[in-house]
């Protein structure tokens, strides 16, 4: 709850940098994707340890940033915007229709 409350604060210095802004849109959206669910120990843990890392070097570059994005999506943090998951699967069926539609044609084509 406690960090739930600083986050608009940190949201509202993103533009210290890249790498500082990737962390903290990625705790963000870590928040939105848990819907009211509880922290556990582990990701309590990790997203106080990565606040602390970027309280002393709030200056990241975009690589460094990936490094404790990924140690917080190892905590079972979802980082990733919600809707970029239905995105993403939309496009995959097109994909997959406009693929099978192409093949069947060239199979046809062929015979």
């Amino acid at each position: 709850m406690k960090f739930q409350m600083i986050l608009p604060d940190l949201f509202a210095c993103r533009k210290i940098g890249d790498g500082y802004a990737l962390i903290i849109n990625s705790l963000h959206f870590a928040m939105i994707n848990q819907k009211g669910k509880p922290l556990t120990l582990d990701q309590m843990t990790t997203i106080w340890r990565v606040l602390k890392e970027i309280r002393e070097k709030p200056f990241l570059t975009f690589d460094q940033a990936l490094a404790y994005v990924t140690e917080i999506e190892k905590a079972y943090l979802a980082v990733d915007p919600p809707i970029l998951s239905e995105l993403l699967s939309d496009g995959d069926d097109e994909g997959v229709r406009r693929n099978n539609g192409s093949d069947e044609s060239s199979s046809q084509a062929r015979v």
